[in-house]
């Protein structure tokens, strides 16, 4: 069941992924390019996991793969692409360039870092093989992981009801708005159910994963649909300022 779950999650996510760079190539919108990073990351993390189920257990290169790409930096490029979406585009620079350090020092802590796969053994989607806060401090990347999914959770679940508030302070839009509140119930899902793996509940990793991208996925392609004639004509949010705006 496992091998399916996780083999379904890796395809929409791809998929997604696919969507949104194609988006960017069209528009040539940075924000776009940081969520197809975002998705790209996400996708191949769970296309670890589902090796995982078929393999039945990691490797080194699968688990630290998974971890950095994943547990690491699965949500924070998706919020980073909503920051300059919403903020000031120097605010976002300022946090762009503090993420790509964190992104750098903090694969080299994932690839450097001792492993103890038997405390995951045999096929737990956990980060206790990597050293603990207690045991190696910030020189673990586990002590890096909650900031990074904090600020990508905020940013993404939060700047999707943003955007759904607007819409809906201006009466129209009804399926964008809608859209983006099932952006925002996807992304704390998924921050849900890791934060239940982080605390030893590692069994609602994958259907958590699989809800939460397919919850998001569905809000992604009601954004898409056009809005109606009054809306349309109704419009007044600047179109830089919402995410709706950059997913068409």
């Amino acid at each position: 069941m496992n091998t399916l779950i996780t083999g379904l999650t890796a395809g929409i996510a791809a998929l997604f992924a696919i969507l949104t760079a194609r988006q960017y190539w069209q528009r040539r919108k940075i924000y776009q390019l940081i969520w197809s990073i975002g998705l790209a990351n996400f996708a191949i993390s769970v296309g670890m996991e589902f090796l995982l189920q078929v393999f039945g257990h990691w490797t080194p290169v699968m688990y630290r793969t998974w971890y950095y790409l994943g547990a690491m930096l699965g949500s924070v490029y998706l919020g980073q692409g909503t920051m300059y979406l919403l903020a000031n585009r120097k605010v976002a620079h300022v946090f762009m360039g503090l993420l790509l350090a964190v992104t750098a020092y903090g694969g080299y802590l994932v690839y450097t870092a001792p492993l103890a796969l038997e405390r995951v053994y045999p096929n737990i989607p956990s980060g206790a093989a990597l050293p603990s806060i207690g045991e190696a401090g910030f020189g673990s990347p586990r002590a890096w992981t909650p900031f990074l999914n904090v600020y990508g959770t905020l940013c993404l679940g939060g700047g999707a009801l943003y955007s759904a508030w607007l819409y809906k302070k201006k009466r129209m839009g009804r399926d964008r708005a809608l859209g983006n509140v099932m952006i925002a119930v996807g992304t704390f899902i998924i921050a849900g159910a890791s934060t239940l793996n982080r605390f030893g509940y590692p069994q609602v990793q994958y259907i958590g994963e699989l809800i939460a991208i397919t919850i998001i996925f569905g809000g992604f392609l009601k954004t898409l649909e056009p809005l109606d004639r009054m809306d349309a004509a109704s419009i007044s949010v600047a179109p830089e300022k919402s995410m709706i705006s950059g997913m068409e």
